[in-house]
């Protein structure tokens, strides 16, 4: 796409914004005993965590205590809060789309200390429609008053995420160094880290 200065930019979690899975599977080894080998082959796989959570009989609110206390071992992809920090202060709109619960999601975002970058944040407690169908972006979008436009970027790694963007009729930046190394369908801008959406 052209660079220019974006209007707006939506962006996923997992394999995104951080690095989750070795975090997730050292939750599950703790509370569940189960293997981390394990947790991360099924998640790479295309399980969710909400799923493995109630397979290992974790309830969500202990699995969301662990997560709180043991933020400091969550990783961010390199470049994200700077990434954030530069994106608000050129005032360009901010939101999150992820497939994970509310539950999870909210309390991750404050304690990482991202939540106040993003204006909105869209999850599975709020947006019943899954990726790829489109639901989830439009709503961020509409909740900021910002039309979906080529000059709109929805962040993701997976397939999934770029054919909700192409969907949504927004433009979408892959995130190269997230969890899905297979050539998304659709892509606008490829990014090696996250400090690529400033170049």
């Amino acid at each position: 796409m052209d660079r220019v200065a974006p209007e707006a930019l939506v962006f996923d979690l997992d394999g995104t914004v951080w690095d989750s899975y070795p975090w997730y599977a050292q939750i599950l080894e703790d509370e569940a005993r189960v293997p981390k080998t394990q947790t991360i082959g099924e998640l790479s796989h295309g399980a969710s965590v909400v799923r493995l959570i109630n397979e290992h009989g974790v309830t969500r609110s202990r699995f969301v205590r662990r997560a709180v206390s043991s933020i400091d071992a969550l990783s961010l992809y390199p470049g994200i809060r700077e990434v954030l920090s530069t994106l608000r202060a050129r005032r360009v709109p901010l939101a999150v789309f992820t497939s994970l619960p509310g539950s999870i999601a909210e309390p991750t975002l404050n304690a990482t200390g991202l939540r106040a970058y993003f204006s909105q944040v869209v999850h599975a407690g709020n947006c019943y429609v899954r990726k790829p169908r489109p639901a989830g972006i439009l709503q961020a979008l509409s909740a900021m008053e910002v039309a979906p436009s080529d000059a709109v970027i929805y962040v993701g790694d997976r397939a999934d995420d770029s054919r909700a963007a192409q969907s949504a009729g927004v433009s979408f930046a892959w995130a190269a160094y997230g969890y899905s190394e297979e050539l998304p369908p659709f892509i606008t801008l490829r990014l090696r880290s996250a400090t690529d959406l400033l170049k």
